[in-house]
C-alpha cells in the first residue's frame, strides 16, 4: 500500500468518525472553518476547533428536525469497504506472524494463570501444614499425655530409633 493510499484511508477513517457520510456533510464541515471554498483562510481560532467539531458531530447525529439521523446502506457499504481495505494493509506473512504471536501469548497467559492457581494452592497447603504442626505440638506437650501408660511421644521415639 502506497503512502497516498494509507493517507487516504486515514482521512476516510477520521471523516467517518466525525460522521461525514457524503459531500454535503463535508461541505458543511468545511464551511464551519473556512470563509470561502476557494480561499483557505481560517475563520476560527485554534481554541475553538474542538467545540466546533463537537457541535458538528452533535448536529450531524441529529437530523434537520431534531430526529436521530439514520445511516443508510451507502454508509454500511463504505464501512465494509474501509475494513476490507484495512485488512489488505498488512502482508499475509505479517498477519500470520501476529496471529501466531497472539496464539502463543494466549497459551502463555493460560500457563501463568495455572501457575498462579498452583502457587495459591501451595500457599494454602503450607499454611494448613503450619497450623497442623502447631496443633500437634500442643497435643504432644499436653499434660494429659503424662497420665497415659503409653504416651504418643513414646511411639514417636521408637519410630525414629
Amino acid at each position: 500500500v502506497s503512502l497516498a493510499e494509507a493517507q487516504l484511508l486515514r482521512a476516510d477513517a477520521i471523516l467517518s468518525s466525525l460522521g461525514v457520510e457524503d459531500r454535503g456533510d463535508l461541505d458543511r464541515l468545511c464551511n464551519l472553518f473556512f470563509n470561502s471554498p476557494k480561499v483557505y483562510e481560517m475563520k476560527v481560532k485554534g481554541d475553538d476547533v474542538i467545540n466546533i467539531v463537537r457541535s458538528f458531530i452533535f448536529d450531524n447525529k441529529r437530523g434537520h428536525k431534531g430526529k436521530p439521523r439514520a445511516k443508510g446502506d451507502k454508509s454500511k457499504k463504505r464501512d465494509n469497504e474501509f475494513w476490507e481495505d484495512l485488512e489488505k494493509l498488512l502482508p499475509e506473512t505479517t498477519q500470520r506472524t501476529w496471529a501466531a504471536l497472539e496464539n502463543g501469548l494466549f497459551k502463555y497467559n493460560r500457563l501463568l494463570k495455572e501457575r498462579q492457581s498452583d502457587i495459591q494452592e501451595t500457599n494454602e497447603l503450607l499454611k494448613t501444614n503450619e497450623e497442623l504442626k502447631v496443633l500437634l505440638q500442643e497435643y504432644l506437650n499436653s499434660e494429659a499425655n503424662e497420665d497415659l501408660q503409653l504416651p504418643p511421644t513414646h511411639h514417636i521415639r521408637q519410630l525414629t530409633e
